[in-house]
């Protein structure tokens, strides 16, 4: 029996998951036997080398999906957010893989050796990279949350190779989000194409949102230092409006610690106006860590560069309508406003009676002055 299970060890998995706490895909295809040298890694020959597409999702809270073949596009991928900037490392762990196999640690939940691997136990297993080994391939999502990997669908040793994806901290998009689980990949996924060509396969690991950020402002009288409501302003990333999407109204008044959905839009007609607070003169919004859907922007990045921009000062109060520039930060930043002139009261004559008053007894002085001295 153990012969037979450790047979058909990859034969039986042909489905990966997507998730939790696994990140994606895990073993799938058959048995291939090496009929010529295995290319360099990441060197894409047709025949020999199949594409590997990776998509980072990203989720505001552990959802659980799948399961989903690598065989074929998740369907569902195109309503989920992704996150670009994440860094991947590659190994082949074919050697180790079938070392392990061999002495049964991929067995079934009874412990005993099966037809098929237990793809739980093969995941737990390598969330730890082997001793000694180094990566075959690397690299970093792009703005669509994606990378491709060409890979060996060979093995000088015969054996079926097999594939372990890490995720690690080289990538500024990990800020925020909890690192998806190290995940395996067997080689080749699916058949050959006519044209003697491997098709792609997918793999979809995800991260679960860990942190918020803040916009965080406080409208200020720049000479009482008093709070000030009614003020209104546009937040922008770049040329980029803030747009708060379940805003009614398009408008949010004052400020929360409770995140809210942002995207980061071109059309200046969507931005979302941020008015302060009447009781605390704050202002801006909570978000989670960056992420795109459908090439959009979303969320805060961690100390990123934002500008704000205030288009109605409050009644009494000097617009400031410069762009100014901000981090995003925990702090509330106070924004303040220059009262304006002391205004004469409708009707009256106002202060110039005193300016002319004034005028006058300067006049009458330097005459009388001027007088004493012809004396």
């Amino acid at each position: 029996m153990m012969k037979t299970g450790l047979k058909q060890l990859l034969k039986g998995l042909t489905v990966a998951l997507l998730a939790a706490p696994l990140a994606a895909g895990l073993l799938a295809g058959h048995q291939v036997q090496a009929a010529e040298p295995t290319p360099a890694p990441g060197t894409a020959q047709p025949g020999i080398t199949q594409p590997v597409l990776l998509t980072k999702l990203g989720f505001t809270e552990e959802q659980p999906v799948g399961p989903v073949d690598p065989a074929q596009p998740w369907q569902g991928a195109a309503n989920q957010k992704v996150v670009p900037n994440v860094h991947f490392n590659v190994y082949d762990i074919t050697a180790d893989y079938w070392a392990q196999a061999k002495a049964g640690a991929f067995a079934g939940s009874d412990g005993k050796a099966t037809d098929t691997v237990s793809s739980k136990a093969v995941n737990a297993h390598y969330q730890a990279v082997p001793a000694g080994l180094t990566p075959v391939a690397d690299g970093t999502t792009d703005a669509q949350g994606q990378i491709t990997f060409n890979l060996n669908t060979r093995n000088d040793a015969g054996k079926q190779p097999v594939y372990l994806f890490v995720e690690d901290d080289q990538g500024a998009g990990t800020a925020g989000y909890q690192k998806a689980a190290n995940f395996v990949l067997s080689l080749p996924v699916g058949e050959k194409t006519a044209d003697g060509q491997y098709p792609t396969a997918y793999v979809y690991p995800k991260n679960v949102a860990t942190a918020t950020y803040d916009l965080h402002f406080r409208k200020v009288d720049a000479v009482s230092n008093t709070f000030l409501g009614g003020a209104t302003f546009v937040i922008k990333n770049g040329k980029l409006f803030a747009h708060v999407i379940e805003a009614k109204e398009n408008t949010v008044t004052g400020f929360s610690t409770e995140a809210v959905e942002v995207e980061w839009v071109e059309d200046a007609k969507l931005a979302t106006k941020f008015v302060s607070s009447e009781k605390d003169g704050e202002f801006g919004f909570t978000a989670h860590a960056e992420s795109r859907l459908a090439g959009v922007l979303h969320g805060l990045k961690p100390q990123g560069a934002y500008t704000y921009q205030e288009i109605t000062a409050p009644a009494g109060y000097q617009l400031d309508g410069k762009e100014k520039d901000v981090k995003e930060d925990a702090a509330a930043l106070d924004v303040p406003n220059q009262p304006q002139g002391i205004l004469p009261h409708t009707g009256g004559a106002g202060i110039i009676v005193f300016v002319i008053g004034g005028a006058a007894l300067l006049t009458v002085g330097g005459l009388a002055y001027y007088k004493r001295r012809q004396a």
